[in-house]
């Protein structure tokens, strides 16, 4: 399921937001495993082998706008 763009959006929130996720991505907090599942490469892991992978703040940008409906982060 998709969720919808804030009112406004700025690319500085969406950075943000993206920073944000990856942040608590290296905190392994599983609350960010089913938007990273967005990601291709994490479609298929569970949530223990998301936190013990290896993640670039680009991947999380990739799948924060496949979220948001889009296909990637610069159709974002």
């Amino acid at each position: 399921m998709t969720r919808s763009l804030p009112d406004d959006p700025s690319l500085e929130y969406l950075k943000k937001e993206a920073k944000h996720i990856h942040r608590a991505y290296k905190s392994k907090q599983e609350s960010v495993c089913d938007m990273l599942r967005n990601h291709a490469r994490f479609k298929d892991l569970t949530s223990e082998e998301i936190l013990a992978s290896s993640i670039s703040l680009q991947e999380v940008q990739h799948a924060l706008a496949i979220d948001y409906g889009y296909d990637g982060w610069s159709a974002l």
